[in-house]
């Protein structure tokens, strides 16, 4: 046996393999592939809120906390100008930087038997050459598409949770804690438009531009899912049109009540303001697959429903399974990463964006109730 390959298909290392296998399945609506929703990493991953966002990762010495540096200019102030044509400096234009430690970890690991690798291997091969591949490959593919679930959806968790703690000053109510706003009528289910209205205004007075990320369920999710389907209500307001030209874009996320314990709670972020960092182990580096190491081999494989994002994934060689001496594999798919936040500095003293509690940092919290 090739410990960099296998013998059944020499074109093809094991994580190579599983990348290819996961290019060739998918199944929706399989209870092993299913995908929960995770709408809080799916929107920190949308084009718009990746857009104009730009880091630097630091490389420290072995066994230092991995590190990424964000620069921004914090924005003049109406303080910093003058009434005169001074040829004197009024103020200054410097960095601020802040420097992200990236120290959130989560892994999940499982077995397999030492055949049952090399035969799927040896499919994915067939596969990728236009063949068909054996019940063992799709089986194969759904413990990797399952266990990937588990892990998504841990990493989601704690990004809610991290979001949660983090959420900025609403200008418009003075705090940063949910704001209610009515978006469902109690006694027929009929969406209210004030509720949308409100929310679109304070992201006006918030100097949120362009299109926000709302992220939720409950009632927020009852008001967008049924805004899909038809016309006009008795009022004539055409939801259908207005969803269409809504001003946000949804993402359904299930977790997001378990973690807040908040009923009804959403999310609005400012295109920006949340940045999601990550780091792949520098063993491997972004373009090398199936890297030995002691009695590992390295690679990295890509999550299908998070284009962008790459888990570190270790098959590790083991001889005991349960006390019983067993030849397996161990697959352990795991990720380094963080979040970035608007830093308090970014609004100076005087801007209408920072309040005696904090800063406007585009993480908003609302309560869609029932009236």
């Amino acid at each position: 046996m090739s410990y960099l390959g296998c013998d059944n298909c020499t074109d093809l290392g094991y994580c190579e393999a599983i990348v290819k296998g996961i290019e060739a399945v998918n199944g929706q609506n399989n209870t092993s592939t299913r995908v929960t929703p995770v709408g809080t990493v799916q929107a920190l991953f949308d084009p718009i809120n990746l857009e104009g966002a730009s880091y630097q990762e630091i490389q420290g010495s072995e066994g230092e906390t991995r590190k990424v540096r964000v620069k921004r200019i914090p924005r003049g102030t109406s303080s910093e100008a003058v009434s005169t044509l001074s040829c004197d400096t009024s103020t200054t234009a410097t960095y601020t930087e802040q420097m992200i430690c990236v120290t959130e970890q989560a892994s999940i690991t499982f077995e397999v038997g030492l055949d049952e690798l090399r035969a799927y291997c040896g499919d994915t091969l067939r596969v990728v050459n236009g063949g068909a591949g054996t019940p063992l490959f799709g089986d194969f593919v759904s413990k990797i598409m399952a266990k990937m679930n588990g892990l998504r959806s841990h990493i989601d968790e704690n990004v809610i949770a991290m979001i949660f703690a983090n959420a900025g000053q609403n200008i418009v109510t003075g705090n940063n804690t949910p704001t209610a706003v009515p978006m469902i009528q109690t006694l027929d289910g009929a969406k209210v438009e004030k509720g949308i209205q409100e929310i679109v205004h304070q992201m006006k007075e918030n100097e949120v531009y362009g299109g926000f990320l709302a992220i939720g369920s409950g009632n927020f999710d009852r008001f967008n899912t049924s805004a899909q389907f038809g016309c006009c209500n008795q009022y004539g307001l055409n939801w259908g049109a207005m969803i269409d030209s809504a001003p946000y874009r949804y993402y359904t996320d299930v977790n997001v009540l378990p973690i807040t314990t908040i009923p009804n709670l959403f999310f609005a972020l400012a295109p920006g303001a949340v940045q999601f960092f990550f780091v792949n182990d520098t063993l491997v580096g972004k373009q090398n697959m199936d890297r030995r190491h002691g009695d590992s081999i390295y690679g990295l494989v890509p999550d299908p429903y998070l284009p962008g994002l790459n888990y570190d994934i270790a098959i590790q060689e083991t001889n005991c399974s349960g006390g019983s001496r067993q030849p397996k594999w161990q697959i352990s798919m795991y990720l380094q990463y963080g979040l970035a936040f608007i830093p308090d500095n970014a609004f100076g003293a005087g801007d209408r964006l920072r309040n005696g509690s904090g800063i406007s940092n585009g993480v908003f919290l609302y309560e869609a109730t029932s009236i």
